[in-house]
């Protein structure tokens, strides 16, 4: 699982868990090991002011991922 180092953090950004249709349940995603998780996934639709998320990747109804913060040293 590859993520990113930055000021003894480390991270892994748009680990998707799960994918819906529209209206669907969702249906929980095999996890891919070999994937690089350095970039973050997709927000959610939002009306209105959207200048606060960081919706790096843009928005999609595909945004069922997560992001994963933790220190570097793992003590």
């Amino acid at each position: 699982m590859t993520g990113t180092t930055n000021h003894a953090v480390r991270s892994w950004l748009g680990i998707p868990y799960a994918a819906a249709e529209r209206f669907r349940r969702p249906v929980l995603l095999p996890f891919d090991p070999d994937r690089p998780y350095d970039q973050k996934g997709p927000a959610p639709l939002q009306a209105g002011d959207t200048s606060w998320l960081e919706a790096d990747n843009g928005f999609s109804e595909d945004c069922l991922n997560l992001n994963v913060w933790a220190p570097e040293d793992t003590g």
